[in-house]
């Protein structure tokens, strides 16, 4: 097998590993016979270039690849288990990639942690406001990084480490929160945040820069965007918290919905937050996998959602403390209030939404509803296998999508992984 074919399946198992670590063996991999498999990729557009026997062959060393790894493999009739499913189409990903037709390449774990990379590969800076940042030393494609309010910055790790991007990253630190280790020390608002990073851009001469924000940093990335067309080259936004909008329907099921829930709560009573704190620091448990040794959609439902193990206490850390969710609340809160939907609908430059299949943070049909209804144009890219930590666990794909996205300025193509939808706006009245 080659390097680029097998350090795609390592990474793919990695994916399920990093979040249970105990999943195969708990639960075998459920192929279906590899005649159908073949079958059901001659007429992906990934895979239509090549003949059927080279199909099987690349799913023959997958199967090969598993067994290596003593991975327990059981063969059954029928529509295959969605973690099977999985496992194929990231076969025929890394098969695609392997013959040059999908510029993917495996990552090698990050060889340094993040305080000591910032440290050596990025500068330090203030403006003569006194806002702080940071900007990468290397790369010549200016590239500002939102990431989602009081989340330490660990989890960008790949990312911000890798280092054969051509990103010179910007990384600012908002007046309410520490952008190493994360938290919300302060009141601030989208507003303030939005002049902070111009002052930034301004203070490096950074005439045109593309934007990527994170969960609710993608509000800060459309505040931005439309406060400065002129600036903003591209925008991507990548699993983005966008619910409260002014005329759509909420989403109730969504973890996003249910935080607005808590923080109109401790609006009405702040004595409330030693009760939340526990509550919600209850979502970093251990699913319960013994009660869906039965139920393989609901598992891989769950599996996919969760973010990697390492991960997941920092994830609770703008809601760890009392103070820290009081403030939170109060900055979500105002958020929500932004004019969202005017902002929004004057977006002129090229726009990105990239979510996960399994996200359970936001809700993907409201966050796309709310660009249908909007935005001019905008592509939706969809990656199976994912959740809502898709620049960490599916890094190889993050990065493509961002690489191809921005040198091209226009939708890249589809993998057996990657769904592309191209939209156009729709009237505002049309939502119901």
């Amino acid at each position: 097998m080659s390097a680029i074919f097998d350090g795609l399946l390592d990474g793919t198992l990695n994916e399920v590993r990093r979040r249970e670590a105990s999943y195969f063996e708990r639960f075998p991999i459920a192929f279906p016979p590899r005649d159908a498999a073949v079958e059901s990729y001659l007429c992906r557009s990934v895979s239509a270039p090549y003949p059927a026997a080279w199909i099987a062959n690349a799913l023959i060393r997958g199967d090969e690849y598993l067994t290596s790894k003593c991975l327990p493999v059981t063969r059954k009739a029928g529509e295959p288990d969605p973690v099977a499913r999985f496992m194929f189409d990231s076969m025929i990903d890394a098969f695609a990639a392997e013959q040059g037709g999908l510029s993917l390449r495996p990552v090698p774990d990050p060889g340094a942690r993040i305080p000591e990379h910032l440290a050596q590969q990025y500068d330090r800076r203030r403006t003569a406001g006194g806002v702080g940042y940071l900007i990468r030393r290397h790369g010549s494609r200016p590239l500002l990084l939102l990431n989602a309010i009081g989340i330490p910055l660990a989890l960008w790790t790949k990312f911000l480490t890798d280092p054969l991007h051509d990103f010179r990253v910007i990384l600012v630190e908002s007046r309410s929160a520490d952008l190493l280790c994360g938290g919300v020390q302060g009141s601030t608002d989208l507003s303030t945040d939005t002049a902070d990073i111009a002052a930034v851009l301004e203070g490096e001469s950074i005439d045109e820069v593309d934007v990527l924000g994170w969960s609710n940093g993608g509000r800060l990335a459309v505040s931005l965007a439309s406060k400065y067309p002129d600036q903003v080259r591209s925008l991507l936004l990548l699993a983005p918290t966008l619910s409260g909008i002014k005329g759509m329907p909420p989403v109730g099921k969504a973890f996003e919905n249910s935080l607005q829930d808590v923080f109109l709560a401790l609006r009405d009573n702040s004595k409330l937050a030693s009760v939340f704190v526990k509550l919600l620091g209850e979502r970093a448990r251990s699913p319960d996998w013994n009660g869906m040794a039965d139920n393989p959609e609901k598992r891989a439902e769950t599996m996919f959602a969760m973010p990697a193990e390492e991960y997941a206490s920092m994830l609770l850390v703008p809601m760890a403390r009392e103070d820290d969710l009081l403030n939170y609340g109060r900055r979500i809160t105002a958020d929500i209030s932004y004019p969202m939907d005017q902002a929004l609908a004057s977006l002129g430059m090229p726009v990105l939404l990239i979510t996960g299949q399994y996200d359970n943070v936001i809700s993907n049909a409201f966050a796309s509803a709310a660009l249908a209804t909007y935005v001019p144009s905008f592509t939706h890219i969809n990656v199976k296998g994912a959740g809502h930590y898709i620049h960490d666990l599916q890094y190889p794909y993050f990065l493509w999508l961002l690489e191809s996205f921005t040198a091209a300025l226009k939708p890249p193509a589809p993998t057996a992984r990657i769904d592309v939808q191209t939209a156009a706006c729709r009237k505002p009245d049309a939502v119901i």
